[in-house]
Formats: structure tokens, C-alpha cells, sequence
């Protein structure tokens, strides 16, 4: 899959356009076709080494920690996630640590840091960017 990653930290370092593995699924994870991300102040933080001593990133990684998609498939342990439901993410970071994260086009984690996204609040989303 595309993603922007993290190949080293950098204080004001980019990230690099390329290609990942696309994110395993796990029994109580949510594989989702990201179609927005958010840009978190926390990434940026992540980003130039400033939680080094707390986090263990290890690059290369893909940072993100806000999106929001479409469900594709579900861990055999999901039950109220559908594949086709449209869903808000903001996992914790030992989510993103042990999975990817959510700056490229698919993201996947534990089913508990995922919600339905408000009825009609929607009419859908764009074609994905990546």
C-alpha cells in the first residue's frame, strides 16, 4: 500500500512517499480504506524524537493517529463492525507501535478505538488521494 513514512527522526524532517506492507489483521482488529486523515499535533512531536524515551517507534514507520474510512474486513473476534461500515479511528500509540499508522491507505486495529460515524452527518467520501 502507499503510505507517508518516517524513516528516521528528524526535527522538522519529512516523510517519505513509498510503499508498505499493507497492515495485518488481528482477531478483535478493523481493516479500514482510509479516506481523510488528520494531522495531529502529536505526530509532528513523534516525528522529531521528542517521545523517544517513552514510545518505541522504531523506524521506518508510518506515523497517523486520526482518520476516518471505510471498513473492508473484520478480525474474527469484531462484532459491531461490518465490512462496508464507515468509521472514525484515534487508536492509542501501542496500537500504532504494534500495527501501522493511519497516513497511508489502509490502517488496522483493535475495534475498540473505532466509531460509527453519525448518521447522514456524511453523504460519503472522495476517492482516496494515495
Amino acid at each position: 500500500m502507499k503510505a507517508f513514512i518516517l524513516d528516521r527522526y528528524k526535527k522538522g524532517g519529512a516523510l517519505r512517499f513509498g510503499d508498505r506492507p499493507e497492515p495485518e489483521l488481528g482477531d478483535e482488529d478493523v481493516l479500514v480504506d482510509i479516506h481523510a486523515a488528520g494531522l495531529n499535533p502529536l505526530d509532528s512531536k513523534i516525528r522529531d524524537g521528542a517521545f523517544k524515551p517513552l514510545l518505541p517507534y522504531r523506524p521506518p514507520f508510518i506515523l497517523g493517529h486520526d482518520m476516518a474510512g471505510r471498513v473492508v474486513r473484520v478480525g474474527a473476534k469484531v462484532r459491531r463492525f461490518k465490512a462496508g461500515d464507515e468509521v472514525y479511528v484515534r487508536p492509542v500509540d501501542a496500537a500504532i507501535i504494534t500495527a501501522a499508522g493511519l497516513y497511508g491507505d489502509r490502517g488496522s486495529g483493535p475495534d475498540r478505538f473505532c466509531a460509527l460515524e453519525a448518521p447522514g452527518h456524511f453523504t460519503g467520501f472522495p476517492d482516496p488521494v494515495c
